[in-house]
């Protein structure tokens, strides 16, 4: 069911008129940016921003915030927060577990890193959060992009490998053990991820991986992967049942070479050519839409970590938005859209409307 929070923001949000373009969404700095089907949550952390002409952003504590697509800076919720823990917030997600909405966000620690989960249905009290897993702290804390879910299942990379655990807790599978994974997906009941330059799939629930694509030779640095329902003469043909009809797969990824390439149905897509300096650091399909977030890399110059939003539609490609400073080396510069706009991390948590 739809929680209360869920239901009020959207409600507040249709009565803001937003005109086709750039807007600005938070007052507060996102560390990881995730949406809803009407709002967008963040995990956000106690650093000081001082850019020329514009305001500072600080929060006082690791926090995880809620806003509603059509909201206006200032009227995000902060949802959870931690005082004096010394943690620092990163990797979110949310998932329905017993007909409830819950948050679920990795906590890093000096000694340790935990997966937590909180309720969304409303503000919840300090220290009240579930923990889940704790990864010891001789293991490097869980990246930003490395934790997701397929609604069944919880999936992490530490150090130790990938692994897996049922969403309401219990037994943690190690699902691929080794190092330097990261660059998760979840679609239904498998999970995708990133060893280099090349894509694998592995069931949510244990087995073994398959390979997807590969590249020769640059890493791959963003990846996503969506469904796309079954053609409307196939999901509403008369009859018996017959066979289970079966989904296609699309692929999106990114390289740290600057190409976007895309996969689906077995046909293979170009978006971006390779371009020298340039590293993608997420990728989204949104609605026929594909939505890039790049930076230059560290010996482009004076445009050397310099953020761009890119969206290929239609096969023309726009520059969504084009900073003239670096991004915060602590946000994920994650990117994300839907039908009506396209979301993003930066100093503030943005928005592009179609």
């Amino acid at each position: 069911m739809t929680t209360e929070n869920e239901a009020t923001l959207a409600g507040r949000a249709s009565e803001v008129d937003y005109a086709s373009g750039l807007a600005q969404l938070s007052d507060t700095t996102p560390t990881r940016l995730i949406q809803s089907r009407g709002n967008l949550y963040w995990s956000s952390n106690p650093y000081v921003i001082e850019i020329r002409d514009a305001p500072r952003a600080q929060v006082s504590a690791p926090s995880i915030y809620r806003t509603s697509k059509l909201s206006q800076p200032g009227e995000e919720v902060a949802l959870y927060a931690e005082q004096g823990t010394g943690g620092e917030f990163g990797a979110l997600l949310f998932a329905k577990v017993d007909d409830e909405f819950y948050g679920y966000f990795v906590a890093n620690y000096a000694a340790s890193s935990q997966i937590k989960r909180i309720p969304l249905g409303a503000v919840t009290a300090t220290g009240a959060a579930y923990v889940l897993p704790t990864v010891p702290a001789e293991l490097p804390a869980i990246g930003v992009s490395d934790l997701v879910t397929d609604g069944s299942f919880l999936c992490w990379a530490d150090s130790e490998g990938i692994k897996s655990m049922p969403i309401g807790g219990g037994t943690v599978t190690t699902l691929v053990a080794g190092t330097g994974f990261g660059r998760l997906a979840a679609l239904g009941g498998t999970l995708y991820y990133v060893d280099g330059n090349t894509i694998y799939s592995v069931p949510m629930a244990g087995g073994t991986s398959s390979f997807v694509l590969g590249t020769r030779f640059f890493p791959i640095t963003a990846l996503y992967v969506w469904a796309s329902p079954p053609p409307v003469e196939l999901a509403e043909r008369p009859g018996p049942p017959g066979p289970p009809i079966v989904q296609d797969v699309g692929v999106v990824w990114g390289r740290a070479d600057g190409g976007v390439f895309g996969m689906f149905r077995g046909e293979t897509t170009t978006y971006q050519e390779p371009a020298a300096g340039i590293t993608v650091a997420s990728v989204y399909e949104a609605e026929g839409r594909v939505l890039w977030f790049q930076q230059a890399s560290p010996d482009a110059g004076a445009a050397a970590g310099l953020p761009e939003v890119l969206m290929s539609f239609q096969g023309i490609t726009t520059t969504l938005s084009s900073n003239s400073i670096d991004a915060p080396l602590f946000s994920r510069l994650d990117v994300m859209g839907d039908a009506e706009a396209a979301y993003w991390t930066w100093i503030y948590v943005q928005k592009y409307t179609f």
